[in-house]
């Protein structure tokens, strides 16, 4: 009777080199910190609510229901109410204090006959509240069965500036949206010398 004799020698693989098992030790450690770093970062995640508007301020601000006051993120409508900020935006835009509670009051029109009474969906941004406790967000609501983002239409139109302030996911598009606006003299853009 013939022996069975294995033909294939087993190998253990090779324990590497001294040099060559630092660097892969020090390439562990780098990922486990890494994973680390990415644990204790904060998350951004964006919050989404709906409610019906109640009232609007002025272009920037309304009342949803449910919710209280909400300020629109990224973008600041010429102001009809106080005085400081008016002459502050006549000089900056470079028009008459008239003309800029004139504009300030077409953007509270626009706002209140396209979200007045209708429901509407706020999108939250990196910070949920601004230094007055207002819910900070950008404001969809429905129109021709699409949806719209009332802060950028605000841009589109001309009738408020990026606010620039802080940083937030549309930042670039907005100052892209605003410099659009401008080139077109659209809105108060018509009349603005802007000092910048």
């Amino acid at each position: 009777m013939r022996r069975w004799r294995p033909t294939t020698i087993l190998r253990l693989p090779r324990m590497p080199k001294r040099g060559s098992l630092i660097v892969t030790l020090i390439v562990l450690a780098l990922l486990l910190a890494l994973a680390v770093i990415q644990s204790s970062r904060p998350v951004t995640s964006t919050q989404q609510i709906e409610g019906v508007v109640s009232r609007v301020y002025d272009g920037d601000t309304v009342e949803v229901e449910g919710v209280g006051k909400v300020r629109l993120i990224g973008v600041d409508a010429l102001d009809a109410h106080n005085e400081d900020k008016v002459l502050r935006q006549s000089h900056h835009l470079g028009l008459s204090e008239a003309a800029v509670k004139r504009w300030a009051n077409k953007a509270t029109a626009l706002a209140r006959e396209l979200i007045l009474g209708k429901q509407v969906r706020l999108e939250s941004g990196p910070e949920r509240k601004d230094d007055y406790g207002r819910t900070l967000a950008y404001v969809y609501f429905r129109s021709h069965e699409s949806e719209v983002q009332l802060n950028r239409l605000l841009l589109e139109e001309g009738l408020a500036t990026a606010y620039k302030s802080y940083p937030h996911p549309y930042l670039d598009e907005f100052l892209h949206l605003e410099e659009q606006a401008r080139m077109l003299r659209k809105g108060f853009w018509m009349d603005a010398r802007p000092d910048r």
